[in-house]
């Protein structure tokens, strides 16, 4: 008995087959299952892009309704903040906004790309406050340096084209024609021979010799030499060296590269002859070392202003503010 319940050998187990059975259909039968198929996958993508439309439509009209047409946002107040001169009128009619506009509605990007076409505009940043505020943020460029045009001949050789003076970032983005002759509100120094045939405000000047004359103000404002050399314009007529000018017609002439220990040995020296009551004339630190200096004699120092100045250059020359309307 047990022996039959336990026994394993496969000789008593019964060998059970599995049978497919294919019945073919005929084939109008085949064409209709398969019609009636896709009819079936048609109306299921119908029903879904039906249900996507409505969904859309119903999206759009609560946006509209709820939002775009809620006189809860339109836009109260706008606030504008600057740190230069630009006008609060002046940003707001640049930027193209008014109170009363709906605040969903405004394209920030376009505001944003308004307001930074303008050439004293660095920078403009816009946010919505909700319900009903606007704040626009705008950060001006500062002018370090001016240039000016030389006097063209017209097309018909009958008319001259006058000169232009131009206000000029560290960037060498052009910022906006000055009046040279207007009263100074700042001084700033003055490029002297620049190449550049193609000038547009707003526009970085593609010069690499002004670039060079730009860092050396820039880094000569950051070592505070200022206060011991009152330099005046800036002499860009040779492309191995950039000459530093001085209100008193000194001169002191850079190579290129390495304008931060340049300036270190300038201001050393200007140290040193401050503290004798002596005027650098010349002074050439392209050289590594054993830097050449010359003084003014007290005689040419009592000479006239007007005698050290450049031919071509106004003494004194008015130097404008940054920012501008």
């Amino acid at each position: 008995m047990f022996r039959r319940w336990f026994n394993k050998s496969g000789e008593n187990r019964r060998v059970r087959r599995s049978y497919k059975m294919q019945i073919k259909l005929p084939y109008k039968q085949r064409v209709t299952a398969r019609f009636n198929q896709g009819v079936r996958i048609a109306i299921a993508m119908l029903a879904v892009l039906l249900a996507g439309m409505l969904a859309f439509h119903a999206f759009t009209y609560f946006t509209r309704e709820f939002f775009e047409k809620n006189p809860r946002y339109n836009v109260a107040s706008i606030e504008v903040e600057t740190d230069g001169r630009l006008a609060r009128e002046q940003i707001i009619q640049l930027a193209g906004v008014h109170e009363g506009q709906n605040i969903f509605t405004l394209d920030l990007a376009a505001i944003r790309d308004a307001l930074e076409t303008h050439p004293v505009i660095r920078k403009a940043e816009i946010l919505r406050q909700m319900p009903n505020k606007l704040r626009i943020i705008v950060s001006e460029r500062v002018p370090i340096a001016m240039f000016y045009t030389r006097p063209q001949q017209g097309a018909a050789r009958r008319e001259a084209v006058p000169s232009v003076s131009y206000l000029i970032d560290n960037e060498g983005v052009v910022m906006r024609p000055v009046d040279l002759f207007r009263r100074p509100e700042k001084r700033l120094p003055l490029l002297r021979n620049v190449n550049a045939p193609d000038i547009r405000p707003g526009q970085r000047l593609r010069n690499e010799q002004v670039q060079r004359a730009l860092d050396l103000v820039h880094l000569g404002e950051a070592n505070g030499i200022v206060p011991y050399a009152d330099y005046d314009w800036v002499d860009l007529s040779r492309d191995d060296c950039v000459v530093l000018c001085t209100a008193r017609g000194g001169r002191f002439t850079f190579s290129p590269t390495d304008f931060t220990t340049q300036l270190r040995r300038m201001k050393y020296i200007l140290q040193h002859a401050k503290q004798r009551n002596l005027v650098v004339k010349t002074c050439d630190l392209s050289v590594g070392t054993d830097v050449p200096v010359t003084f003014f004699t007290q005689q040419e120092l009592f000479q006239p202003a007007a005698a050290a100045a450049p031919a071509g250059v106004l003494p004194g020359i008015a130097r404008a503010t940054h920012g501008g309307r």
